[in-house]
Formats: C-alpha cells, structure tokens, sequence
C-alpha cells in the first residue's frame, strides 16, 4: 500500500510560528501543496508547490502517494526585520518565502546572507546532535523552528551549502558508521 506523504506547513503556536507537518487532505494532491495554518490547524494559506517553487516541474516526481520532492529539504520559520518568514528549501537548492505576517510570497537572493546564516547553523547543529547520538536518529528535533532537517538532510546541505567546517563532524559519522551512511 502507498503511503500519501504530509503536506509541510508552517502553523501559528502562541504568538510564534514552527514549521511542521499536516496531515494529508485525501485530495489526491500527495505533498503539492504548502499550507500556513492558525492555532486551532484552520487553513490561512495554501501554496500549491509547482506554480510557486523555482524547478519544481523539473526536480519534483509524481508517484502513486502524489507529489515527490521533500526528501533533504530544510524548512523552517524566521524573523527578519519586522516579518515572520517560513522558508522551504527543496533538495535542488531553491528556497520559497512566505511572509506569516501578510501570508504573502517574498522574494529574496538565494544567496541572501539573513538565510545562508541561518540554513548553515541549523544544518551544522543537527550534525552535531548526530554525533553526539553516535550517528543514531534521535526522536525529536531540538530545533524548535526546523521541520525536516533529518540526518539525510544534514549530509545532504553540508555540501549543498559549501558547510567546510563540518568536515570533521562528516569524518567522525563516517568513521562510527564504518563508512555507511545508509544506516542512517
């Protein structure tokens, strides 16, 4: 049986957003969609990813759980300046922005020094989680505003963000998991 995968969202806790999942809709639309919701889970906005996400036609698979694309992605929320932001950065690099103040889409370089900044502190601290859990999948993300930054993902953005001081964290994974990274 084929498992439809959850939509990523970003979700109103308090006075402060989290990224996190929803669970599918039973529209046939598997993971296309991106959705920011109230407290009460009440849909604010919903995003589908192939009309808003740079190469999602390219990058992104359809297959019988719907849309294909969220593996080693990074999702989370931010603050810079006065806006709120939620931002999703597929596999391939591109990242999507939506402001939770005026759930309106923003546009910003990829090389937007607010984001690389954040992106390589989040992906540097879920390597060391790593290591410190001798290369096993803790339960939980201590981040509290990271969706999915899993071990997959941790490798993955190490490179994809040019992490050089990761490095050694890399090698002491490597040498724990004697040279496997499927373990993980």
């Amino acid at each position: 049986m084929t498992r439809q995968a959850a939509h990523i969202a970003a979700q109103k806790k308090g006075t402060n957003w989290c990224a996190t999942y929803t669970s599918p809709d039973n529209s046939g639309t598997g993971a296309s969609n991106l959705y920011v919701l109230d407290e009460n889970e009440n849909q604010l906005l919903v995003l589908n990813l192939c009309e808003h996400l740079e190469g999602c036609s390219r990058f992104a698979d359809w297959g019988t759980a719907g849309l294909d694309w969220n593996s080693q992605v990074l999702a989370y929320t931010t603050r810079r300046g006065r806006y709120d932001l939620f931002v999703l950065r597929p596999w391939w690099g591109a990242r999507l922005v939506v402001s939770l103040n005026d759930l309106s889409m923003r546009e910003f370089a990829v090389d937007e020094p607010h984001f690389i900044e954040f992106e390589r502190k989040l992906v540097l601290e879920r390597l060391v989680a790593l290591v410190e859990d001798h290369g096993e999948s803790s339960a939980s993300d201590d981040s509290p505003s990271a969706v999915d930054c899993r071990q997959d993902s941790a490798l993955h953005w190490a490179g994809m963000i040019e992490l050089y001081e990761s490095v050694p964290l890399l090698l002491k994974l490597e040498e724990m998991l004697g040279g496997s990274y499927a373990l993980l």
